[in-house]
């Protein structure tokens, strides 16, 4: 990871790194880290307005199992999540990635499965409570993701709504 000292703030932190090993590289500079070494990660899948982070490959880190399964959930706050893929490699016909955001617990808004969803664009954007992004694959597989949260649009949520309901009512 590189982190430019104009752009990096403390939103992009923390990173769950599923390792021992940390290298730092710190030039004319100065840090602050605050190290978390129990197995508790409820403080970092929580979402907040202005949130950047990033998301690895746990093989990128260790030799463990290439699993992972993150849900950044508030039911309270509309969020409008942002995924960007920087960098996928599905080489194993059972590696497999899932993607969800959605409100509530009704059918998602986004509900992908990669590599097959993978669109040229390699973005995904969408409103809801909750995101929910996993991965089951071999050692070989590579996912590098970066995320954001802002404050969720609610008009476009209704206009989905209300064109979902005109279709339905017309369909009768």
């Amino acid at each position: 990871m590189v982190f430019s000292a104009m752009t990096v703030t403390d939103s992009y932190f923390p990173q769950m790194m599923p390792s021992n090993v940390l290298t730092l590289n710190l030039y004319l500079g100065r840090a602050e880290f605050y190290f978390n070494n129990i197995n508790d990660d409820s403080s970092w899948r929580k979402p907040y307005i202005g949130r950047k982070g990033y998301i690895f490959a746990p093989n990128l880190w260790t030799s463990a199992a290439n699993n992972f399964n993150y849900e950044f959930r508030d039911d309270s706050q509309l969020y409008n999540f942002t995924l960007n893929f920087i960098k996928t490699s599905f080489p194993a016909s059972t590696d497999k990635m899932t993607l969800k955001i959605g409100s509530g617990s009704g059918t998602p808004a986004v509900n992908n499965t990669y590599p097959r969803d993978l669109s040229s664009s390699q973005k995904v954007m969408s409103n809801g409570n909750y995101m929910q992004v996993g991965l089951s694959a071999t050692v070989a597989a590579d996912v590098r993701l970066s995320f954001e949260m802002q404050k969720g649009n609610p008009a476009s949520a209704i206009g989905i709504l209300t064109a979902f309901a005109l279709s339905i009512f017309y369909a009768l």
